[in-house]
Parts: C-alpha cells; sequence; structure tokens
C-alpha cells in the first residue's frame, strides 16, 4: 500500500491518532489533508498537484491522483468524513467515467475503498477495470471490514 494511499485510508476509517481538526472528503478542504498527509512526510508540493475525491464536491479538474470511496458506515471515529454515501455501483461508474472519459490522460493513481462489495457489480464493471490497469493507471482496491483492510486483486476473478 502507498504511503499516501495508507494516509487517507487511515483517516477515513478513523485510524489516525492525532489532533488536526476533521475534515471534509473533497477538494475544498485540501490544506487540512495536506495536514493529515505531513504527519507521514507525505506533501503533496512532492507529489506535485492535488488529488481528486469521489464523493465530494467538485474541484480543481483533473489530477494525478483520484479516490473513490463507498463507505456506508463510516466510523464515528474517522477525521476524514464522507459528505455523503456513494453507493458501490454508483462508486465504480465513477472510476470508470473519471479514468477512461473526463481524466484518462491526467490521473495514473487510483484508489478504491469500500465497506462492501457486489460480486455482480464488481463482475459487471471488470473488463472495464482492467482496461484502465492496462492504461499503465495504478488501481489500489481495498475491502474494508470492522478493523481490517483487504486489498482486493480485480484481475484475479
Amino acid at each position: 500500500m502507498s504511503p499516501i494511499f495508507k494516509s487517507v485510508l487511515n483517516a477515513l476509517i478513523g485510524k489516525s491518532k492525532d489532533t488536526i481538526r476533521d475534515v471534509f472528503f473533497d477538494e475544498r478542504d485540501q490544506k487540512q489533508l495536506e495536514n493529515i498527509l505531513a504527519e507521514k512526510s507525505i506533501t503533496l508540493t512532492r507529489l506535485g498537484q492535488a488529488m481528486n475525491f469521489y464523493p465530494g464536491i467538485k474541484g480543481s479538474g483533473c489530477h494525478e491522483i483520484a479516490f473513490f470511496v463507498s463507505l456506508k458506515d463510516q466510523p464515528s471515529r474517522a477525521r476524514l468524513k464522507l459528505r455523503k454515501y456513494l453507493p458501490f455501483d454508483e462508486m465504480l461508474k465513477a472510476v470508470v467515467r473519471h479514468c477512461q472519459g473526463t481524466c484518462r490522460h491526467m490521473t495514473r493513481h487510483i484508489g478504491i475503498i469500500t465497506d462492501s462489495i457486489d460480486n455482480e457489480t464488481l463482475s459487471f464493471w471488470r473488463s472495464n477495470l482492467l482496461e484502465i490497469i492496462n492504461d499503465n493507471i495504478e488501481l489500489e482496491f481495498y475491502l474494508v471490514v470492522a478493523d481490517q483492510t483487504i486489498r482486493i486483486d480485480i484481475t484475479n476473478p
């Protein structure tokens, strides 16, 4: 798991132990997110740019890194708060629209985080996700269950 992905994931599921105020998961709170990432010595300046967040409020166009989250039961201790719930099928649709449409040549790293997987929906979108991977986009896909984080390998049906 990449350091930036781990930091964002930990903030979403409440594993961060610091005292920075809670922030919302969208591009408008970019400065506060930079503070969360800085705890792990990750700077967005070093990464070269901001990130896209789904669900979130649209910000400043396409970025190299994008996070897509479907957490129905986000822990109350989470520091990075979701403004709304994005169902699993809608999240995967957003991944495909983003990576094969509007941000096709800009986004190079994708983080997908969910607390439930619908195998029928995943099967429906699998070919698109494999095309995204074959387009040299790094895709990290995690299922969060209780306090466990399980990496999902979509290349292995």
